[in-house]
């Protein structure tokens, strides 16, 4: 999801360090004993909906159900399923009736495969999202301060002071942006002599771009050999 995250949204260290240990153990758990982990939390979820957010309080009384008849995932299955349009057309009602205690802060993807749709995020599920591809990256060899480059474009997209730039090197996030709406044989070529510039160890974007580049780019056989590709979840990273 093309999300424009501030770094501030991720500023919680101490809980973002009690997560991170969470997935680095249950990692190595047993199926049997993750599968009744997840089915806890998921339980757990079903109830918070049920007693806080008005929508699915609505709808479960109109299907006639309560988190109760839900004894194992088959029963998941009575459950509707959420809609875009649902998501747009109850989005206040699909807020829990004290989201305000959580600090929500309204987001809005991309709208890449249609009208952007706008939902909401809180600091618990912004720890989630830094822990989760921090656990994901780490796979592959990143870690914390590495630096990589990006081939995206809602970034830029959405700073129309910048739309017309090829690269964009942010030196705190060690992170070098690169505009994939400017991709081109042209382009290629500037995004290849950033790329040598700042020598990112990994490069993350879409598939089909990531092909482009390199493709177009004529980048000399000593600054791409070595490297390897991985898949990470919604992206195609190269690593040295």
């Amino acid at each position: 999801m093309a999300v424009d995250f501030r770094i501030r949204d991720f500023c919680h260290p101490l809980a973002i360090y009690r997560l991170k240990r969470r997935f680095d153990r249950n990692q190595w758990m047993p199926r049997a004993s993750l599968e009744a982990d997840q089915w806890i939390r998921l339980k757990s979820i079903l109830e918070r909906c049920f007693q806080k957010v008005p929508y699915y309080r609505r709808l479960w009384e109109t299907l006639d159900l309560t988190p109760t008849d839900i004894v194992t995932p088959e029963d998941l299955k009575r459950l509707p399923i959420l809609s875009r349009e649902d998501l747009s057309d109850s989005i206040g009602d699909l807020m829990a009736t004290n989201a305000r205690r959580f600090g929500p802060i309204a987001y809005t993807t991309s709208g890449t495969t249609g009208t952007p749709t706008r939902f909401y995020l809180d600091r618990s599920s912004n720890v989630l999202e830094f822990v989760y591809y921090w656990r994901h990256w780490g796979w592959a060899g990143y870690r914390l301060g590495n630096r990589f480059a990006e081939l995206g474009a809602y970034y830029f997209l959405k700073r129309t002071s910048i739309i017309d730039r090829t690269a964009l090197w942010q030196p705190v996030l060690q992170r070098l942006m690169l505009n994939s709406t400017r991709l081109s044989r042209s382009r290629a070529k500037e995004m290849a002599v950033a790329i040598r510039l700042r020598r990112p160890l990994f490069l993350k974007g879409t598939a089909s771009a990531l092909y482009y580049l390199p493709c177009h780019s004529r980048m000399p056989a000593s600054t791409i050999s070595g490297l390897r590709p991985f898949f990470l979840p919604g992206r195609f990273s190269l690593r040295h």
